[in-house]
């Protein structure tokens, strides 16, 4: 009689596929945000990986604890991987965070000037509009001041919208 404890050579090769499908789903996805990111920024991927780990970390520390782990739940699994990384979460409390001071922690952040800043804010945040479901963005949207919320594009009313679409590129 077999042991049952131990699973079965196929039960094996059926974990590792799924495994694989979803290291390739997860690599597909946050490839595809940052390419998204790069179509609306003329940076190499590196610097784009950089500019959404900066803006999204200022994003959290304006939202409140619960609402950042709604967010992050919507983002690609290796991107939510770097804001687990990044040292500003330790204390993570809802802040009250304005447009200046926001675009001055990314500027910071990044080494940029400010209007540069705004430009790079302003494409993450197409960027997110295009891959978070818009009842998560309304969310987002209904805790940020209201000079924080000009810096976002319309929020598409449709759920079903193709998450494949292209966003324009900055002009800012």
């Amino acid at each position: 009689m077999a042991n049952s404890s131990r699973p079965s050579t196929d039960e094996v090769k059926g974990i590792e596929r799924r495994r694989q499908r979803h290291e390739s789903r997860a690599a597909a996805t946050y490839k595809l945000f940052v390419k998204t990111l790069c179509d609306c920024l003329p940076l190499p991927e590196d610097l784009a990986v950089r500019a959404a780990t900066s803006v999204l970390c200022a994003l959290e520390q304006r939202l409140s604890t619960n609402e950042a782990h709604h967010l992050e739940a919507q983002l690609p699994e290796k991107l939510r991987e770097l804001l687990a990384r990044c040292e500003r979460h330790d204390r993570l409390r809802p802040r009250d965070i304005g447009r200046p001071e926001f675009l001055g922690m990314v500027a910071s952040d990044l080494g940029i000037p400010l209007h540069d800043a705004e430009t790079i804010v302003r494409s993450v945040f197409q960027v997110l509009t295009l891959r978070v479901s818009p009842g998560e963005l309304q969310d987002v949207l209904s805790l940020l001041p209201s000079d924080l919320r000009e810096l976002w594009p319309a929020i598409p009313e449709d759920v079903h919208r193709e998450r494949g679409a292209r966003p324009q590129r900055s002009r800012a």
